[in-house]
Formats: C-alpha cells, sequence, structure tokens
C-alpha cells in the first residue's frame, strides 16, 4: 500500500494532522510520499501538478489523503490525467471556490463534478 499526502497553503507544517498521518502510516510500513509542494505560500496549479504528477504510480494500491488546497490539486490532477488515479481518497476541508478565486486564482476552476470525483 502506498500513501500519499497532499498539503495544503503554507505546506507540510509540522503541527498539522496530515504530518502525523504520514508519520503513523510510514511507522506502520506504508510507503508514504508526503511532498514539499514549490511555493507552498504562493502556489500556482501548474507548480503543484508537476511536483504531484511523478508521485501517482499504479492507482490499485495508492491511498491519497488531500487537505484544503490539495483538494483542488487533486482535482486538477483528475480532471487533467481522465483516468482512475487511486483506490481511495480523503478530502478534507477544501475551500470554498470563492476564496480560491481570490487568493489562488490559477487552482480556478478546480472540477468537482461526479466523473471527476469517481477517478
Amino acid at each position: 500500500m502506498r500513501l500519499l499526502v497532499l498539503h495544503g497553503l503554507f505546506g507540510n507544517e509540522r503541527e498539522h494532522w496530515q504530518t502525523w498521518l504520514a508519520e503513523q502510516a510510514a511507522a506502520d510500513g506504508v510507503d508514504v510520499r508526503y511532498p514539499d509542494l514549490p511555493d507552498a505560500d504562493a502556489p500556482t496549479a501548474d507548480g503543484w501538478l508537476a511536483a504531484a504528477r511523478p508521485l501517482l504510480g499504479p492507482s490499485e494500491d495508492l491511498l491519497v489523503a488531500a487537505h484544503s488546497l490539495g483538494c483542488h490539486l487533486w482535482a486538477h490532477l483528475s480532471d487533467r490525467e481522465r483516468r482512475p488515479l487511486a483506490h481511495r481518497v480523503v478530502l478534507v476541508a477544501p475551500p470554498g471556490g470563492s476564496e480560491v478565486r481570490e487568493e489562488i486564482p490559477s487552482f480556478v476552476p478546480a472540477a468537482w463534478d461526479g466523473d471527476v470525483l469517481r477517478r
């Protein structure tokens, strides 16, 4: 089993739940990928997509936990790849569309339709 953890705006802060999850999973022998996505304070969708794509691999054994802006990254990955990317995905606290449009416009529009979410 592999776990991909995608952080939100401002990155892999030590006190966030996703850091705890990555550490716990690794201690249990899970192959964990918890990338420090580029320019976490002022990200671009293209920069994060380029960093995340190489971490995908086969979908059969991939679990994904995405937080905040990482949820929008996952939606963009799913929309652009047009294939199943993971066995299971947990999206935690995605920011609202107006918040993303105002603060991080390159992440809009994140496709949240049923086809993207099923992939």
